[in-house]
């Protein structure tokens, strides 16, 4: 049951980065306005990269039932909210920042027991 639920969370984030991969607007505020955010880009698709590794990890095991790479899963699930939570931070949004690198610790924490 738990592994279905973070299977379906992970497929959302990805998706979640898929989209804004392919989001054309800028969501900035008016401060940031004449900037085109190129900067960015690879912090995106390092997310997208990090979310379709722990996908398939989260899918092999959920098929399998051998639940040896869950450590792993949690390991890059953390890489994942670093790379989100340092996204926020340069977009300005300090609250969210804070809480991915929390839960970036968390994740990392368990990864290793």
């Amino acid at each position: 049951m738990i592994f279905q639920l973070i299977f379906f969370i992970t497929i959302i984030a990805l998706l979640m980065g898929i989209a804004s991969l392919f989001n054309r607007r800028n969501t900035r505020s008016d401060k940031h306005e004449g900037k085109t955010g190129s900067g960015f880009k690879p912090l995106k698709i390092l997310r997208v990269i990090l979310a379709v590794i722990v996908v398939f990890i989260a899918g092999y095991e959920w098929v399998t039932e051998n639940f040896a790479l869950h450590s792993y899963m949690m390991f890059f699930l953390g890489l994942m909210m670093l790379v989100m939570g340092l996204d926020e931070f340069q977009k300005g949004r300090k609250g969210y920042g804070w809480i991915s690198i929390v839960v970036f610790l968390l994740l990392l924490s368990l990864s290793f027991q």
